[in-house]
């Protein structure tokens, strides 16, 4: 375990790269963009080179994603509510079925994701 290697992420990029130069649909595999963020094998020119320096007939580009801000991710805020609901109720005797029970009653217990801005 222990993260995400510089070699692991470079290898995993080559993988999606080749896959979609070689599956390629017409005008819409042209130009490919990643958006990544700040995670350090993002950032190692080795993994940089391997995903814009492709000769091949698609061209990618890398966009750094600005940092993250839970206000422009608001379904951050549902999914930490499910979280809570299911982690308040749960029980050690639980097995995956009644797990995934609690989790589909939580999600309809909190409600649609409209109602988490109603005070705003």
């Amino acid at each position: 375990n222990g993260g995400t290697t510089v070699l692991v992420f470079r290898d995993f990029c080559d993988y999606v790269c080749s896959d979609i130069e070689t599956n390629a649909i017409p005008g819409t595999d042209d130009h490919r963009i990643f958006l990544w963020d700040n995670l350090i094998a993002h950032h190692a020119a080795y993994v940089n080179q391997t995903v814009t320096g492709r000769t091949g007939p698609c061209r990618f580009t890398i966009v750094p994603r600005p940092p993250y801000q839970p206000k422009y991710g608001p379904i951050e805020y549902k999914i930490c509510d499910l979280t809570h609901e299911v982690a308040m109720m749960k029980q050690p005797d639980w097995d995956v079925t009644r797990l995934e029970q609690e989790v589909h009653r939580a999600a309809r217990d909190i409600g649609p994701f409209d109602t988490t801005f109603q005070h705003c």
